[in-house]
C-alpha cells in the first residue's frame, strides 16, 4: 500500500467558511481535526503482546531445555547451558544496531517488521520440529523399545523391552509410545535446535527494537500527548506478555513437556503475525531515507548545507552532520548502562537474599525466585498511575512541563533507594545472633518495599527512555536511537556479569556498592546532561 501524508492518514480537513479576498491578502487557514488511529494502535500493541510472551516464555525455560534436553549427552551441560542462554540474550539485544539501520536507511519499520516476524515463525518451526523426535527425561526415567527400534532418550539409546521403571510418570509413556516410530540423529536435531533458536532470537530483537517507533509514528506532531503516552502503553503490553510468559512457561514445561511449550509459542507467534499483517492496510509506513552517494559531484558555491542538498551532498558529509547531532544522546544513554546492571540484581543478589528469609505468608508459599514476578505485575499498575494522576497533578500544582530527563534522574534516584533499602535489610539479617533461626523471624515480605521502588524505577527510566529516544532524535534518525537505547540495556547485562564475579564481596557488601554506585552515576548524569537541549517536535 503506498504511503499516505500525516494529514491524509488520521487528520479531517475542513475548508473555512469564508476565504480572503482574491488578491492573495493573507493565506488560507485550513482547520484541522486530529482523530485518534484506534485500528492501526490495537492490531499493533495487542501483536507486541503475543510477541513478548513468545520472547521472555521462550528465555524462561531455555536453560532447563539447554541442560536437561539439548546438550543432556555432553560433559559440562550446566556450564554450556548457561553460556547458551547468555549468547541468546545478547543476541537478540545487540540486534537492536541493525534494526534500526534497516528501519531507518533500507528497508522502513514495516518491512523490516515483516521479514523480523517471519524469522521468529520459521525457527520456532525448526525448534519445534526438532524437540518433537524426543521426550526429556531424567536419564534413567524410562526405557523403551518395539521391535528392535529404540528411543534416544536424555543422551542414551536404550535397548531392550518395554520396562518402564517405577519413577516414569504416564505422561513420559505416552510421549515415548508416540514418538517410537520417529527416528532421527541426535547432532541433526541439534543443529535444527540452534539454527531455530538463532532465526528467533535475529526475528525477535529487531522486533524488540524498532516496534515502539511504528506505534508512535501513527500519531501526528499534534497529537503530542497520545504520541508520549503510547511509550507507556506499548511498555504496558509488552510487561503482559511477559508476565504470563514468566509465569506460565515453566508451568507448561513442567505439566506437558517442551514440546507443547514451544507449540504454545508457535500459536501465540503465528497469531501476533497475523495480527500485525491484518493491521497493515491501517498504518502509517514511513519510507526509509536512503543515503545517496554523490562523490563525483561537487556542490555549487550556494549549496553549503548538506542537509538541505541530499542529492548533492557525499555520504561522509551527512554521515559527519549526523554524528554532531548523535553526541548528546551518548551523554544520556551511557550512565543508564549502570542502571540497567544494578536493576538485573533483582533477579540473582535479591534471590540469594529471600533465601535467608521466610517464605511463608500464612499458608502461602512464597519461594524467593518467584519475588522479580511481583516487579512485573506492579509495573502493570505503576504506567497508568504516573501518566493519568502524577504527572498531570505535578504539572498542575508545580506550572512546569515534567521533562524526560526529569523522570530519568528520578528513576535512577529510585533504584539507589531501592538498594539501600536491601543493603539495611541484609545488615540485619548478618546482625542476628549466631545460631539463631532467621527464617522463623524475618518474611521475605520485607522485600516489597524495594521491589516496589525498583518498579518505579523501571517504568520511569524504560517507559521515558524510549519516549526521549524518539522525541529528541532526528525524524530521519528515530529507529537508530531508539535501537541504540536498546544497546545501552545490552551492556547493562554485560556489566551485571562482571560485577558478580568481583571476588570477597558479601551480599550486605554489593548492595551497599550498587546504592553508592548508583548515586554517583546519578550525580555524573545531571552534571553532563543538566543544560540538554531539548529538540523542537515542530
Amino acid at each position: 500500500m503506498s504511503m499516505v501524508g500525516d494529514i491524509q492518514r488520521n487528520t479531517e480537513v475542513k475548508e473555512p467558511a469564508s476565504l480572503k479576498d482574491g488578491a492573495g491578502n493573507g493565506a488560507v487557514k485550513l482547520e484541522k481535526k486530529a482523530r485518534y488511529p484506534y485500528g492501526a494502535v490495537f492490531f499493533l500493541l495487542t501483536s507486541t503482546v503475543g510477541q513478548s510472551y513468545s520472547g521472555i516464555g521462550l528465555q524462561a525455560v531455555l536453560e532447563l531445555y539447554f541442560t536437561r534436553f539439548l546438550f543432556v549427552c555432553l560433559t559440562q551441560a550446566d556450564q554450556l547451558g548457561t553460556a547458551a542462554v547468555n549468547v541468546y540474550i545478547a543476541l537478540y539485544q545487540i540486534c537492536a544496531l541493525s534494526a534500526g539501520f534497516l528501519a531507518d536507511r533500507i528497508l522502513g519499520n514495516f518491512l523490516t517488521q515483516v521479514l523480523s516476524t517471519l524469522l521468529t515463525t520459521i525457527g520456532i518451526c525448526l525448534l519445534s520440529f526438532s524437540t518433537w523426535q524426543y521426550t526429556v527425561s531424567p536419564p534413567g526415567c524410562c526405557v523403551a523399545n518395539s521391535n528392535n527400534k529404540s528411543v534416544y532418550l536424555s543422551g542414551s539409546e536404550y535397548s531392550g523391552s518395554f520396562n518402564w521403571s517405577s519413577n516414569c510418570s504416564e505422561l513420559d509413556k505416552v510421549t515415548i509410545l508416540n514418538q517410537i516410530d520417529l527416528n532421527i540423529s541426535p547432532t541433526l536435531n541439534m543443529v535444527l535446535s540452534i539454527i531455530g533458536l538463532t532465526f528467533f532470537s535475529v526475528g525477535y530483537g529487531h522486533i524488540n527494537a524498532i516496534q515502539s517507533v511504528l506505534v508512535a509514528d501513527q500519531f501526528t506532531e499534534e497529537q503530542t500527548k497520545s504520541k508520549e503516552r503510547s511509550f507507556s502503553w506499548y511498555y504496558w503490553c509488552c510487561n503482559i506478555g511477559a508476565l504470563v510468559g514468566e509465569s506460565g512457561m515453566p508451568v507448561l514445561r513442567q505439566s506437558v513437556g517442551f514440546i507443547i511449550a514451544w507449540i504454545t509459542i508457535l500459536g501465540t507467534t503465528s497469531s501476533s503475525a497475523i495480527l500485525f499483517f491484518s493491521g497493515g492496510y491501517l498504518y502509517f509506513k514511513k519510507k526509509p531515507e536512503r543515503l545517496k552517494c554523490a562523490c563525483s559531484k561537487k556542490p555549487s558555491s550556494n549549496e553549503t548545507n548538506p542537509l538541505l542538498n541530499k542529492e548533492q551532498r557525499t555520504t561522509s558529509q551527512y554521515l559527519k552532520t549526523r554524528l554532531k547531532e548523535l553526541l548528546p544522546f551518548v551523554g544520556v544513554f551511557t550512565p543508564l548502562i549502570v542502571f540497567w546492571a544494578i536493576f538485573y540484581q533483582q533477579n540473582s543478589t535479591w534471590i540469594l537474599q529471600g533465601t535467608m528469609m521466610n517464605c511463608h505468608l500464612g499458608a502461602l508459599h512464597v519461594p524467593p525466585d518467584l519475588m522479580p514476578s511481583v516487579n512485573d505485575f506492579l509495573v502493570l499498575f505503576i504506567i497508568p498511575v504516573l501518566d493519568y494522576i502524577v504527572y498531570p497533578h505535578l504539572e498542575k500544582t508545580m506550572g512546569v512541563k515534567i521533562r524526560p530527563l526529569h523522570k530519568l534522574v528520578a528513576g535512577m534516584m529510585s533504584a539507589a533507594l531501592s538498594f539501600l533499602l536491601s543493603g539495611l535489610l541484609q545488615l540485619y539479617l548478618v546482625k542476628l545472633p549466631q545460631g539463631q533461626d532467621c527464617l522463623g523471624d524475618i518474611s521475605i515480605a520485607w522485600q516489597l518495599p524495594q521491589i516496589v521502588l525498583i518498579s518505579f524505577a523501571e517504568v520511569l527510566v524504560a517507559v521515558t527512555g524510549l519516549e526521549f529516544a524518539y522525541s529528541q532524535a532526528p525524524p530521519d534518525f528515530r529507529n537508530v536511537i531508539t535501537s541504540f537505547w536498546f544497546i545501552s540495556q545490552a551492556l547493562g547485562t554485560l556489566l551485571n556479569a562482571g560485577l558478580a564475579q568481583i571476588p570477597g564481596l558479601t551480599l550486605r557488601d554489593e548492595f551497599f556498592m550498587y546504592t553508592g554506585l548508583m548515586a554517583l552515576v546519578t550525580a555524573l548524569f545531571v552534571a553532563v546532561n543538566w543544560r540538554f537541549k531539548y529538540r523542537d517536535p515542530s
